[in-house]
């Protein structure tokens, strides 16, 4: 009757891979259960959605940009 194993060197390579595809398996059932929901913790931006987009027709407000080279305080008296 032969050993399954030649030697302990090729046991030790059998349990090493056998504890990577059991450890992958493992992440694989337990990751996708403590993931957060979709959505969650998602930034509070609020993107353009149809819903909130102004029709064409709508008031436009004026835009007033700041001049970048100008100095603020200089304004006040």
């Amino acid at each position: 009757m032969s050993k399954p194993f030649r030697s302990f060197r090729s046991a030790l390579w059998l349990g090493g891979v056998a504890g990577l595809v059991l450890g992958f398996l493992v992440a694989a059932i337990v990751l996708p259960t403590t993931a957060p929901d979709p959505g969650e913790g998602a930034p509070d931006v609020r993107l353009p959605t149809m819903q909130n987009v102004p029709p064409e027709h709508a008031p436009k407000m004026k835009i007033e940009l700041r001049d970048e080279g100008a100095d603020t305080d200089a304004d006040t008296p």
